[in-house]
């Protein structure tokens, strides 16, 4: 059973770890509260954890900064089934930023980050490479399951018009795929911004934080993104929004969104779950 936490001991940590990551400033107070009365043998990793699930200002641009290298490193050196290493440390970031639903609310309104989970039984690296591990076994068993069952798009079923005019509905179709095939051809940046400030909410700076981008570097970033999505559909919009175009917008677009936001696997490692090394 972990020791107790001596008061000393825990200042003399939290001194060492606002020296490591000074743009995380969590007061000695709510660290302490965070850690409670055992001591884990990762105390530091502890407070950048703890900092980044209570969302506090600076911690995730500390643990991208802190993590990416080494967790790629250590991905690239596993089987990743269809997704690169550098994939895999962004889509394990996105999952540990969103929302843990098992959080009562904080004082702002949203709920703590599933990094609140973390409680430095093993270190901060290898927690996260647990998520991403997972998130690789579960995207091969995706694909897999798309070899088998293509998804395909049936404009015929989104409309009560069943006299509607073939050419919409083929146009629908086309659609349906230029959307998936222009998300698709995104770099995992570029991506993963999208997730950070439409899907979770983030501002400008904190999601550039978290791949090394200052906040016009987002801007510009998000333009290349809007251009390239706009001349990969200039072909097959159609001339006006109809009713099976709305609907293979809409539908394209929930698909594309589902592997960064529907598809947030139980990430949870409660008590003793977490690996040890």
């Amino acid at each position: 059973m972990p020791e107790a936490v001596e008061a000393s001991d825990l200042q003399e940590v939290h001194g060492r770890a606002q020296r490591r990551w000074p743009i995380v400033g969590w007061p000695l107070e709510a660290y302490a509260a965070h850690v409670g009365e055992e001591r884990p043998p990762h105390l530091e990793d502890l407070y950048l954890g703890g900092a980044g699930g209570h969302r506090v200002a600076g911690s995730w641009a500390a643990i991208s900064q802190e993590l990416r290298e080494p967790l790629a490193a250590r991905l690239r050196k596993q089987p990743c089934g269809d997704s690169s290493p550098e994939d895999l440390v962004s889509e394990s970031i996105a999952t540990l930023l969103a929302e843990d639903p098992t959080s009562e609310l904080q004082v702002e309104g949203r709920r703590p980050a599933k990094l609140i989970r973390y409680r430095g039984r093993t270190t901060l690296v290898n927690y996260f490479l647990v998520v991403a591990k997972r998130l690789a076994i579960g995207g091969h068993r995706k694909t897999r399951r798309e070899q088998r069952e293509p998804e395909q798009f049936d404009p015929a079923a989104s409309t009560d018009a069943p006299s509607e005019d073939l050419d919409r509905r083929e146009g629908a179709e086309r659609l349906f795929a230029a959307v998936q095939g222009a998300y698709a051809a995104l770099t995992a940046r570029q991506r993963f911004l999208l997730a950070m400030i439409y899907g979770r909410g983030l501002g400008k700076s904190e999601a550039g934080a978290l791949v090394s981008l200052p906040p016009w570097g987002v801007s510009r970033e998000l333009e290349r993104i809007h251009d390239g999505m706009r001349v990969a559909l200039e072909g097959v919009l159609p001339e006006g929004w109809t009713m099976p175009s709305r609907e293979a917008w809409i539908a394209a677009w929930r698909r594309c969104w589902s592997d960064e936001l529907d598809g947030d696997m139980d990430t949870d490692s409660g008590p003793g779950s977490e690996v040890r090394s």
